[in-house]
């Protein structure tokens, strides 16, 4: 996907089966409904999508995540509040995972939501709605 001239044209395949084999694995039994795969075939199918697309993972693996393997971000730290949602169905990204983010966070919370995977937006909009309105709410009481 990350791929030069490559990476564009797998992510814009007018079949899509790339997209399709890409969110197979988001566990909890989500499926992704037929009319949003083609709603994504035809955003890729805009001039330049797929290409942005494309970079965008080249970035990340060229330079983010080399720059988290060699450690330069051991000693950052987030101050501003972070509350993670997270599907415990998830099969890459597993709570275990999670471990050692509150110590770098001054105000951290994670709520593990069963039966849910990866895409947890997807797969419970409501509950991601219900949160993000409590998170504001609180945070406008905190001004107050």
């Amino acid at each position: 996907m990350s791929l030069p001239v490559i990476g564009p044209r797998v992510i814009s395949d007018p079949k899509g089966r790339y997209f399709r084999l890409l969110t197979g694995w988001v566990g909890g039994g989500f499926r992704v409904p037929d009319d949003d795969v083609r709603l994504y075939l035809d955003c890729m199918r805009e001039p330049g999508h797929a290409e942005a697309g494309s970079r965008w993972y080249r970035t990340f693996q060229t330079r983010e995540m080399l720059r988290w393997l060699r450690g330069e971000y051991n000693d950052a730290r987030v101050d501003v509040p972070v509350r993670w949602l997270h599907g415990t169905g998830d099969p890459v990204i597993t709570p275990d995972l999670l471990d050692g983010y509150a110590e770098r966070a001054s105000d951290f919370e994670v709520e593990l939501v069963d039966g849910v995977g990866h895409w947890i937006v997807e797969q419970r909009p409501e509950l991601v709605l219900d949160r993000v309105r409590a998170f504001l709410a609180a945070g406008t009481e905190q001004r107050d």
